[in-house]
């Protein structure tokens, strides 16, 4: 079958089914019993109940001995024969858990569902981002022509809100390009990018090489903001007012508003 592990100087790694060099799996030794009846039977007798099974599907797309076909057709089949529904997933242990085939898998087999959740989604984010558009194209507005605040804004001040515009406006054109992809096939690539920077695992890169270029300048634009907020007034965002909760007495200002005379 050729699908055992050949790792034999380490045994300890020798067994990884999901990790990016596995190379098969290993022989080993131990059993399992799952029981499946009724869910009144199991009240009957007062059994703890783990879960209830709804409904299940099984395929074999008869690819290769140990190999899933590379398109994820068996899997997708699977899927939907499950009424694209799918809580769990039981991977052959003879395969090789390819993730590209499972996410290929998961797009054409169940995502489908999911188009009208992006579509309210792509809706309430573009609400929102209009919205946030608005005001900050409002207090650029006031950075720039309003000559008292102009006097005391420093470069730092007028070039992050400017950035946050453009990231605004850049965000909001990414929804016009997400409409085209509904099938959901764009997210899981933002999906494993992500993954790939918080874990610090090389290739994040080639995994939104073909990605739109709205897209980057998107991304690329998030990071700048990121690195630059400890240097602007954007820091502030980190702080709690907890002086001002405690603070021991109340200030006192004048009014300028003329009071008729008693």
């Amino acid at each position: 079958m050729k699908a055992m592990s050949t790792n034999n100087e380490n045994p300890q790694k020798a067994s990884r089914p999901f990790d990016l060099n596995r190379d098969g799996f290993i022989m080993g030794e131990g059993s399992g019993v799952l029981v499946i009846e009724s869910l009144e039977h199991a009240q009957a007798r007062g059994a703890h109940i783990y879960c209830e099974l709804a409904g299940y599907a099984a395929t074999c797309d008869a690819f290769h001995i140990t190999q899933p076909d590379p398109e994820g057709k068996g899997a997708t089949r699977a899927m939907r024969a499950a009424g694209n529904r799918v809580d769990y997933a039981e991977l052959p242990g003879g395969q090789k858990a390819l993730t590209a085939v499972i996410q290929e898998a998961y797009i054409q087999g169940v995502s489908t569902r999911s188009v009208d959740d992006l579509v309210k989604a792509m809706g309430a984010g573009g609400i929102a981002g209009v919205l946030s558009l608005i005001g900050g194209l409002l207090l650029l507005h006031r950075r720039l022509f309003d000559s008292r605040i102009r006097k005391t804004s420093s470069f730092a001040d007028i070039g992050i809100l400017a950035i946050i515009v453009l990231q605004l406006i850049l965000g909001i054109g990414t929804i016009f390009v997400s409409a085209q992809h509904l099938d959901g096939h764009e997210m899981t690539k933002f999906m494993t990018w992500t993954q790939k920077i918080v874990t610090f695992r090389a290739g994040a890169a080639e995994e939104i090489a073909d990605v739109a270029l709205i897209f980057k300048l998107h991304m690329f634009l998030g990071l700048t903001i990121f690195v630059l907020f400890p240097f602007t007034r954007l820091v502030h965002m980190l702080s709690a007012p907890i002086r001002y909760v405690l603070r021991p007495g109340y200030q006192i200002v004048r009014s300028r508003r003329r009071h008729p005379a008693e």
